[in-house]
C-alpha cells in the first residue's frame, strides 16, 4: 500500500528501508541524509561531521534537531519521507531520542509516514492532539469481502464470488498474509479449504502448498537464498556458490513465490517477512551445517563489500564468535572515532559471553557509556576491559585504560581519584614508558579535574602540558579541543587577552574541521570575552552566528549557553524585555537537560534583571532559588549570592544590612586562588554602600581594589554595567589625583552602553534610504538596493513568512507576532524565536531594516519601502472613488487592475496569508466589475471582455460576471459564444457546487438569445 502510494505520488517521496544496523543512530541518520539525495534536485547530502556526526554523538536529541535543520535548509515544496520496518530498531533508546527530537523539529514542508508492526513508542500524543498525526491501526487494514475480491482479481485475475470473499474474510478475520496464502492456492487451480490462521497453519501450509510444489533446484534454492535480507544476482552467487542466480530469482519472480523486486536497472529481490522467516526455519532444520555456512558466507560477502556491521551480525547469528571479535577489535577504535555508540553497545553484549577475548570494544563502549552519563555501565565494562588485558598484557592499552578511568573518575564527579590516576600516568611517563596520546589524555584530564576544584592555574599549566604534546602543523580535532579547554581556564584566570587569541585560533581550527557543535560553542565563547572586553557589536554578531551553527548542530547546551549570553548582553544594555525571553528560552533548556549547574546561573542572571528593574522581592526569590539547587554551593557562589543580597539591600535602603553582606561577600571572595569578576564586581558595591554611609577612606580602600581586582582578571565590563547604579560613587571621585581618571571612564562608558537602545537617528543626521523591494502579487520577488534576496538567505520558511508578514502590516506589536506565529509555545521561548528571527531577518537582508522598540516592531525610519501590495491598494481607492460622471474613472481602474499581477502570496499555505489573500481578491474583483460596466458603456467591448476573464480566473463561480460576459458577448455580436459560455457556466455550478445559476442570470441568458 505505502509502495503504491509512493509511486503515484505527484510530489517527492524519499524512502528509507531499515534494517537492523540502522539501530546506531550515526548510521540511521547517514542512511535518512542518504535517502533524500534521491529525491532532492542538485542536493549533495551534508557530510556525517556536518550534521553533527560523531561530535554530538553522545547527544543523540542534538542528532535529531541537526538532521531536521538540515533538510529545512533545503525542503521547500512538499514532501514525504517514508521510513519502512521501524520495528526493527525502535528498542534502541537512541533512536527513540532522535526520533523524538526529528519530529519536534520536523520542516513544515516535511510529512512523515512510519511503518511499523506496532504503534511506534515515539511521543506523538501532543501532534495528534493538534491534529498533526494520524495513523492505520491493525482494525483498519483487515480486509473487508470486497476488498478480497478486489485483491483476487488485481493479483491473480480470478473473480471470486461475493460468499467466498465473505467466508475467507471472516475465516481469516481480514488477514492480509492468510488472504494472500489462500489467494496462491486457488491461483493453482485447488479449491478453498477454510482460512489459514496461526503461524504453525501457515508453516504447514507453506511447506506442503507453495515449497515442495518447487522444483528441485528451485526449492534448494529459495532455502539457501533465504538467508540475505536482500538478495540480487552477484550476491546470490556468491553466497550459494552457484551461477545461476539471476536465472532463478527471476523464476521467483514469475511464479509469485512472496518476493518483492525493486524498480531499477539490477533488481534486487526481498522475500515477504513470513516467508523469509518459514524458509530460514525450514532450512535450520534440515540442514543446520549448510545453514551456518551460508551465514558465514554471507558474513564474508558483507565484509567484502565494506558492511561491517552486517557482516558483524551474519558471524554473531552463525555463533561464530571468535571471528566476530577479531572484526570488532580491528574496526572498534574507528567506529569510537566516529561516534557509532549504539553499534559498539550492540556488539559488546552480542559477544558477552566471551567478553574478555574483546577488551578493547568493552573499554571503548565504557567510554561511551561514560559519555552519556551511564558511569555504572562504564565502569562494569572498564572493569572487564582490565580484567581482559591481564589476560595477555599489553603495557600500551592497560595505560589507556587508566586514562579511561581517569576521565571516568571525571564524569562521577570524583575529581581526587580522577587527578590520581592521571598523575600516576605523568610521573610514569618520565621514564619514556607510556605512549605520548596516553601522556595527553592523562594531562587533558588531569587539567579538568583540578580545573573542577578550583585551582586554576594548576590546570593551565596541565593544558599547556598536554597542548605541547602535539606536533607542529596538528588541527586535529583532540588538539583543538585542548586548545579550547586551555582558553577556558585562562579567562576564568583573568588572562583575557590570551584567552581572545585562542579562542580565535580554535575557532578557526573547529571551522576548518567542519563540527558545527564546536563551532557553536568557540564563537559563544568568543562572544563572551568581546562582552566582558565592552565589544558589544561584535559580541552580539558572535552570539549571533554562533547560534546559527548551534541549530546546525542540534546540541541543546550550546543554545542553552548562547541564550544566557545574549541575556546578559541584553540586560547590560537596559534592553530588559529582549534579556527576559532570552533567560526564559535558556531557563527551559536548562529545565529540559537538568543541568543544575546552568539553571543556578540562569535563576541569579533573573535576579539581577529584577534588581536592575528594580523588583526586588522577585530579584531575591530567584537568588534564593539559585542556591537551593544543589545541597551545598561551593564558598565563591554563596560568597556572589551574599553580595547581590547585599546590593540589594542597599537599593531598599537597608544601608547597615548592605555593608554587613558585602564585608561577608568580600572576605570569601579575596581569598580565592585568582581574581574573579565577581570579586571586582563585590568590592565597588561595597564602595558604593560606604561612600553612601560617609565613609569616604573605606569607599576610596575598596573602590581601588575593584579596579585592582577587573585588572588583575582582565576586564571590567561587570563594573561598567553596575556604574549607572552608582554615579553619585564615581562623580564623587572624579577629581581623586589616581582614581578620577578610571571613574570618569566607567561613567563615560556605562552610561553609553545603557542608553544605546536609544538611540535613533534625527533628522539633522543625513542618512542615505535603504531600498527594499517586495512583489507579494503574483510570483513573490525581494530586492534589496536592486539586488534579488536568494531562497538560502532565508534560513527557513518561518523567517520569510515573518518578513512578509511585517512588510504587509507594520508596525505590529509582539504580542500579535507571537500569536500569530508562535501560538501554542511558552511565552519565553516564543519570544526567544521571535529575537531569533528577526536576526535572521536582518542577516538574510544584510541590514538592521527592523526595531523592535516598547514592544512593537517597525522598519527603520530610513528604509524606502516599494510594496506592489500597498501600490495597488492605493490605485484600487483612488480609481474607485473617481465619480463615474468622470471622464478619469476609466484610467483609474485600469492603472490599478494593471497593478495586479496574480494572488497574493499563493504558495504560502498559511491562515494569515490565506485571509489577506481573500481581503485582495474583492478588491480586484470589485475593479474589476466597475471597469468591465464602463468598457460596457464605452462600447469598449474586447477590452470589458479581457478584463472580465480576469477576475473569473480568480473567482469562477461569480455570477455577476458571468452576468457581464453574457452583454459582452451578446454586444459583440457573438450569439454561438453566448450559448457555449453559459453551458460551461450551467455545468460548473453543477458539478462543482450542486447548484443552477440565479433567476437573473438565467433571464439575462433567455433575453440575449432571442
Amino acid at each position: 500500500m505505502a509502495g503504491q502510494f509512493a509511486r503515484s505520488a505527484d510530489f517527492p517521496v524519499a524512502w528509507l528501508q531499515l534494517d537492523e544496523s540502522d539501530r546506531d543512530a550515526a548510521i540511521f541518520c547517514e542512511n535518512l541524509l542518504t535517502a533524500f539525495q534521491f529525491v532532492i534536485k542538485d542536493w549533495e547530502s551534508p557530510s556525517p561531521v556536518f550534521v553533527g556526526i560523531p561530535a554530538v554523538a553522545e547527544k543523540p536529541d542534538a542528532l535529531g534537531s541537526a538532521l531536521a535543520g538540515a533538510l529545512d535548509r533545503v525542503l521547500s515544496d512538499f514532501t514525504v519521507l517514508v521510513i519502512d520496518d521501524f520495528h526493527l530498531i525502535e528498542d534502541s533508546p537512541p533512536i527513540l531520542e532522535v526520533m523524538n527530537a526529528f519530529l519536534h523539529e520536523l520542516p513544515p514542508a516535511l510529512h512523515l509516514l512510519l511503518i511499523s508492526r506496532h504503534v511506534p513508542a515515539l511521543r506523538i500524543t501532543p501532534l495528534v492532539a493538534m491534529q498533526q498525526a494520524a495513523g492505520f491501526s491493525e482494525e483498519h487494514l483487515r480486509f473487508t469481502p470486497a476488498e478480497t475480491q478486489e485483491l483476487f482479481m488485481a493479483r491473480n485475475h480470478i473473480s471470486l464470488p461475493k460468499a467466498e470473499a465473505e467466508s475467507l474474510a471472516a475465516s481469516n478475520e481480514g488477514w492480509v498474509t492468510g488472504i494472500l496464502l489462500s489467494s496462491h492456492l486457488l491461483w493453482k487451480g485447488l479449491p478453498l479449504s477454510g482460512g489459514i490462521a496461526g503461524r504453525d497453519q501457515v508453516y504447514r501450509f507453506l511447506a506442503s502448498e507453495v515449497l515442495e510444489q518447487q522444483p528441485d533446484p528451485l526449492r534448494r534454492f529459495m532455502l539457501e537464498a533465504s538467508v540475505l535480507q536482500e538478495m540480487d544476482a552477484l550476491a546470490c552467487d556468491f553466497v550459494l556458490e552457484r551461477k545461476d542466480s539471476r536465472s532463478m530469482l527471476g523464476a521467483l519472480d514469475s511464479r509469485r513465490l512472496f518476493v518483492v523486486t525493486s524498480e531499477q536497472e539490477q533488481p534486487i529481490y526481498r522475500f515477504h517477512n513470513l516467508f523469509q522467516e518459514f524458509l530460514r526455519t525450514t532450512l535450520q532444520e534440515r540442514d543446520p551445517s549448510r545453514y551456518k555456512t551460508l551465514l558465514e558466507r554471507s558474513a564474508e560477502w558483507n565484509l567484502k563489500n565494506g558492511f561491517i556491521e552486517v557482516a558483524f551480525s551474519f558471524l554473531v547469528q552463525a555463533e561464530n564468535f571468535s571471528l566476530a571479535a577479531k572484526l570488532a577489535e580491528e574496526n572498534v577504535l574507528k567506529y569510537y572515532e566516529s561516534g557509532r555508540f549504539q553499534t559498539l553497545r550492540d556488539w559488546a553484549r552480542s559477544l558477552y559471553p566471551i567478553r574478555l577475548e574483546v577488551p578493547t570494544l568493552f573499554g571503548c563502549a565504557g567510554m561511551s557509556y561514560a559519555t552519556t552519563g551511564d558511569y555504572t555501565r562504564a565502569a562494569e565494562y572498564l572493569d572487564i576491559a582490565g580484567l581482559g588485558l591481564e589476560r595477555s598484557p599489553n603495557i600500551s592499552r592497560l595505560d589507556s585504560l587508566q586514562a579511561s578511568r581517569a576521565w571516568l573518575a571525571y564524569c562521577r564527579g570524583d575529581y581526587t581519584a580522577g587527578l590520581d590516576l592521571a598523575q600516576d600516568l605523568l610521573q610514569k611517563g618520565k621514564t619514556g614508558k607510556v605512549e605520548v596520546p596516553v601522556l595527553r589524555m592523562a594531562a587533558s584530564h588531569a587539567g579538568l579535574c583540578v580545573d573542577a576544584m578550583g585551582r586554576t592555574r594548576e590546570a593551565i599549566d596541565f593544558f599547556r602540558q598536554a597542548l605541547a604534546m602535539f606536533p607542529d602543523g596538528d588541527r586535529s580535532y583532540d588538539k583543538t579541543r585542548t586548545l579550547t579547554l586551555l582558553a577556558n581556564v585562562l579567562h576564568n584566570a583573568g588572562a583575557t587577552a590570551e584567552a581572545y587569541v585562542l579562542q580565535r585560533r580554535a575557532l578557526a581550527q573547529w571551522k576548518d574541521l567542519g563540527y558545527p557543535g564546536p563551532i557553536a560553542i568557540a564563537l559563544n565563547n568568543l562572544a563572551y570575552d568581546q562582552h566582558r572586553m565592552g565589544q558589544l557589536e561584535e559580541s552580539e554578531a558572535s552570539y549571533d552566528e554562533a547560534l546559527e551553527w548551534s541549530r546546525k548542530s542540534g546540541d541543546k547546551h550550546s543554545q542553552l549557553l548562547i541564550f544566557a549570553g545574549l541575556g546578559d548582553l541584553a540586560k547590560d544594555r537596559a534592553e530588559f524585555a529582549k534579556a527576559a525571553g532570552f533567560y526564559s528560552a535558556a531557563d527551559r533548556l536548562a529545565e529540559e537537560s537538568d543541568d543544575l549547574m546552568m539553571l543556578g546561573y540562569v535563576y541569579r542572571a533573573k535576579a539581577e534583571l529584577n534588581r536592575r528593574m528594580k523588583n526586588y522581592p522577585a530579584a531575591m526569590e530567584w537568588v534564593r532559588r539559585a542556591g537551593e539547587l544543589v545541597e551545598q554551593n561551593l564558598p565563591a557562589a554563596e560568597a556572589g549570592d551574599r553580595a547581590f543580597r547585599g546590593a540589594v539591600l542597599e537599593e531598599m535602603g537597608q544601608r547597615k544590612e548592605a555593608i554587613d553582606c558585602l564585608a561577608q561577600a568580600v572576605e570569601v571572595l579575596e581569598n580565592q586562588s585568582a581574581p574573579t569578576a565577581e570579586t571586582a564586581r563585590a568590592r565597588f558595591l561595597l564602595a558604593r554602600s560606604q561612600f553612601r554611609s560617609g565613609e569616604k577612606s573605606g569607599a576610596e580602600s575598596s573602590l581601588r581594589a575593584a579596579f585592582d581586582f577587573a585588572h588583575g582578571c582582565g576586564s571590567d565590563q561587570s563594573l561598567v554595567g553596575e556604574a549607572p547604579c552608582a554615579a553619585d560613587l564615581l562623580e564623587g571621585f572624579l577629581a581623586h589625583p589616581t582614581l578620577g581618571g578610571l571613574c570618569g571612564s566607567l561613567l563615560d562608558r556605562g552610561r553609553r552602553q545603557t542608553e544605546r537602545e536609544d538611540l535613533q537617528p534625527t533628522e539633522t543626521i543625513s542618512i542615505e534610504p535603504i531600498k527594499l523591494s517586495v512583489k507579494a502579487l503574483g510570483f513573490l520577488e525581494i530586492l534589496w538596493s536592486g539586488k534579488e534576496v536568494q531562497r538560502s538567505a532565508w534560513v527557513s520558511q518561518k523567517t520569510k513568512e515573518v518578513f512578509l508578514f511585517l512588510v504587509d502590516r507594520a508596525p505590529v506589536g509582539r504580542d500579535e507576532l507571537l500569536t500569530t506565529f508562535w501560538p501554542e509555545m511558552p511565552s519565553g521561548r516564543a519570544q526567544a524565536n521571535l529575537y531569533q528571527t528577526l536576526y535572521r531577518i536582518r542577516r538574510a537582508i544584510g541590514m538592521d531594516i527592523l526595531i523592535l522598540k516598547n514592544q512593537v516592531c517597525r522598519f527603520a525610519e530610513n528604509l524606502s519601502l516599494e510594496y506592489d501590495v500597498a501600490s495597488f491598494e492605493r490605485a484600487a481607492r483612488h480609481g474607485l472613488t473617481i465619480p463615474m460622471t468622470d471622464p478619469e474613472r476609466l484610467a483609474g481602474l485600469e492603472k490599478a487592475a494593471g497593478l495586479f499581477r496574480g494572488e497574493y502570496l499563493k504558495d504560502v499555505p498559511v491562515d494569515w496569508a490565506g485571509q489577506r489573500r481573500e481581503e485582495i481578491n474583492q478588491i480586484f474583483l470589485t475593479l474589476v466589475r466597475a471597469q468591465a460596466d464602463e468598457d460596457l458603456s464605452l462600447c469598449r467591448y474586447e477590452e470589458g471582455r479581457a478584463i472580465v476573464l480576469r477576475g473569473l480566473a480568480i473567482d469562477p463561480y461569480r455570477d455577476e460576471l458571468h452576468q457581464r460576459m453574457l452583454k459582452i458577448l451578446a454586444a459583440l455580436g457573438r450569439k454561438h459564444e453566448v450559448v457555449d459560455h453559459y453551458q460551461k457556466y450551467v455545468f460548473l455550478l453543477r458539478k462543482d457546487l450542486g447548484l443552477d445559476p440565479p433567476s437573473e442570470t438565467r433571464s439575462l441568458y433567455a433575453s440575449l438569445i432571442v
